[in-house]
């Protein structure tokens, strides 16, 4: 049994007592007795009491004063023996059991003051720790401490200076930290950091065990639905919007070892779903046979998913890498569909509502939202390689359009410019109420078909023109048919969705209009293209790159996802927003879609067309719709109906067997992929590599080329007519 004695009753200056005071002590906590057995015996100090074997010894002889103190302390029996009293024994075995407690914590005492002093000295001897001590203690008084990570970070590094390279121990935050300078500095970067900060980072091989041992590695054609629900279970999201794009990557096959197959192929379709690991084999006499029989991937093509982000959430989510995989520009309209609706049932499995998809506004891509009949679509009509979006936003400024509307000659301009400036209101903008998108919305689509009708009744060229020439003349007076179509198509799915919306089938989330686009795509070829080292001159990357370049940008997502949802965390970090993005990466509160019970549609939608008309008053639209009978709201709409539906090959796809590799269907202009098809082939050589990803465009010239030069001499270089296969 432990016995605890409280030495606090005992002075601190017990050890140097002497003579009558240690005795006046002695009989205050133990008694007369036990001070009389001390006094007989000249132990007159607390050093010689503890130093002394056996009190009891000088009992043995007799003398007038021992007789007289043994008379005492003991009985006497009757045959003649002496029995000591107990209380004697107990008081003297507690008081020397106190007296070495309180030795002991003096001696504690004494050496906790030493080694203060020691430390006094080395601190006083070291300005570094006096600064890092004054920083603690700074630190320590604030409320909101947002230097966290750093005591974590050199709590780290401290405790690894007494150790071994081979015994640095890291916590979870700093193996985070580590990767993410990994993943976003590079590796010269991380190792210089390291090189000069051994103890604080883990060496480049952890850090490539910790990436490769991540759930979060993505095969050519694997769709992660699992992680998807996942990361939409832990960020408490069950909508979201999927968005498809594809760009040109270098034409180049690599071998995957984790999944003994060949990557850079042209992924087969399936009714249009990638088979993955279709290039897996052991046999050389079949990968020889793919390299002859095969095509190289000339483009990447990607899915992401944005979560809608719920009340709840403060931040926008990240977007999720849902799949990818290379691809040739053979597929179709129909491949587009089926693959969009293998996404929404598999997502759906998982309870997951996919309400919508969004993407550029490539052909086949706007057949493929014509043809879907859940219709939840939204275009992306002006993607980052096609367009400077900045400047578009500066010529619809305020002061721009009032110049413009003040003169006759530039009205016209000016309708051009206030639609493009509603369309980024309606589209883009997050401060837009609803009532006013939808309003917005649809004001463009009447003025457009306004538009469009004058055209179909204005004569441009002679009578006796081919009606191809008389096409084609009127077609330069108005904007594309894609960019026509995507409009009518947004302002559709808006709609729809609004109605949705009221009938409580999604939730007011679903009406972040904003999030709705294809930049997330954009945004991960953008990424995975900065990812490439810093004296790396080649900005493409292949299949195989892209996928090892999206996983590390998965992890990195996945540490600032898990950091802003731990922000109660001492050790959370902290990552950088460019300064245009830190108000706008928060969520807008919902009270502007509080009113969506409310909303009057019909009334909104007539008010958009009576602006439409008082828009169109000044010009000689107006007029000639009302010379044709086309002018009222009815008559106009039919009119535009009737036109569209005539022009549009409608057939049944649910047998799947009709070609839809038709790109007539509303006679779709492609006149930007012809101006730039050609573009791409240049990116499929290492050597080019410098351009800008801007220039980068998503149709490839699949059509052989020869070169053409008089130049005789090439040095420094090798030029073939013929590559032989086996080079």
């Amino acid at each position: 049994m432990n016995n605890y004695y409280d030495a606090t009753i005992i002075p601190n200056n017990l050890l140097s007592l002497k003579g009558d005071e240690f005795y006046k002590f002695i009989k205050q906590l133990s008694g007369e007795m036990p001070c009389e057995i001390l006094k007989i015996q000249l132990i007159d100090s607390t050093e010689a009491f503890m130093n002394s074997d056996n009190l009891f010894d000088i009992f043995k002889y007799n003398s007038p004063e021992i007789n007289c103190l043994r008379d005492k302390i003991y009985f006497r029996a009757e045959n003649g023996d002496y029995i000591l009293k107990s209380g004697i024994t107990t008081n003297l075995s507690l008081l020397t059991n106190l007296l070495n407690e309180k030795k002991k914590e003096q001696q504690n005492v004494n050496f906790n003051q030493q080694q203060e002093q020691i430390y006094s000295n080395i601190i006083n001897n070291n300005p570094l720790l006096k600064s890092l001590f004054r920083w603690y203690e700074h630190n320590d008084t604030l409320k909101n401490n947002e230097s966290t990570f750093l005591t974590a970070f050199i709590d780290c590094i401290v405790n690894n200076l007494n150790k071994s390279p081979n015994n640095y121990r890291y916590s979870k935050s700093v193996e985070q930290f580590a990767l993410s300078l990994f993943i976003l500095g590079g590796k010269m970067t991380y190792q210089f950091v390291r090189m000069n900060l051994s103890p604080a980072l883990p060496s480049v091989q952890t850090l490539n065990k910790l990436i490769s041992n991540s759930d979060l590695k993505i095969n050519e054609a694997h769709f992660l639905f699992n992680k998807l629900h996942e990361y939409l279970n832990g960020i408490d999201v069950k909508y979201a919007f999927g968005s498809e794009d594809c760009t040109g990557v270098i034409r180049k096959i690599n071998y995957d070892q984790q999944t003994n197959s060949f990557v850079g192929f042209a992924t087969p379709l399936v009714n249009g779903i990638p088979v993955s690991k279709y290039y897996q084999t052991n046999s050389f006499d079949q990968l020889e046979s793919w390299f002859s029989s095969s095509d190289k991937s000339s483009l990447l093509n990607i899915h992401m998913i944005q979560p809608l982000p719920s009340s709840n959430n403060s931040t926008v989510p990240s977007a999720f890498l849902l799949s990818g995989y290379g691809v040739v520009n053979t597929y179709t309209s129909m491949d587009i569909l089926r693959r969009w609706l293998f996404i929404f049932d598999n997502c759906l499995q998982k309870n997951i509502r996919i309400i919508g998809f969004s993407t550029d506004g490539d052909a086949k891509y706007l057949r493929a939202m014509r043809l879907a009949n859940h219709g939840l679509t939204r275009s992306d009509l002006n993607p980052k390689d096609r367009q400077n979006f900045n400047s578009c936003v500066k010529i619809v400024t305020d002061d721009i359009l009032s110049i413009l509307v003040a003169s006759a000659d530039t009205y016209g301009t000016f309708i051009y410019l206030h639609l493009l400036k509603k369309i980024i209101s309606t589209y883009i903008e997050k401060t837009t109420k609803i009532n006013d998108r939808l309003q917005s919305a649809w004001c463009i689509v009447f003025i457009c078909r306004m538009w469009w009708t004058w055209i179909q009744h204005k004569q441009f060229t002679s009578t006796t023109a081919s009606a191809t020439t008389k096409r084609n003349s009127k077609a330069k007076f108005f904007i594309t048919k894609t960019a026509y179509l995507s409009v009518e198509l947004n302002a559709h799915n808006l709609l729809y969705i609004i109605l949705l919306v009221k009938q409580k089938q999604l939730p007011k989330e679903a009406l972040n209009v904003y999030l709705f686009n294809s930049q997330s795509c954009e945004s991960m070829f953008r990424n995975a293209r900065s990812l490439s080292g810093t004296y790396s001159t080649i900005i493409n990357f292949t299949v195989a790159d892209f996928l090892n370049r999206s996983q590390k940008i998965s992890i990195l997502n996945r540490i600032k996802c898990d950091n802003l949802c731990q922000q109660d965390d001492n050790e959370h970090l902290s990552f950088p927003i460019h300064h245009k993005h830190k108000r706008d990466n928060h969520l807008l509160s919902l009270q502007n879609l509080d009113d969506i019970d409310q909303l009057d549609v019909e009334k909104i939608i007539s008010d958009a067309y009576n602006e439409a008309l008082e828009l169109a008053e000044r010009l000689e639209i107006s007029r000639s719709l009302q010379e044709n009978d086309v002018f009222d709201f009815d008559s106009l709409n039919k009119y535009v109906f009737r036109q569209l539906s005539s022009s549009s090959k409608m057939f049944d796809y649910s047998t799947q067997i009709i070609n839809d590799d038709d790109d007539d269907e509303f006679d779709l202009e492609e006149e930007e992929e012809e101006e730039e098809e050609g573009l791409e082939e240049n990116d499929n050589n290492e050597a080019v590599n410098e351009l800008n990803d801007d220039v980068i465009v998503d149709q490839e010239d699949e059509n052989d080329s020869n070169m053409t030069t008089i130049k005789a001499n090439f040095n420094g270089m090798k030029i073939f007519d013929e590559i032989e296969i086996c080079r």
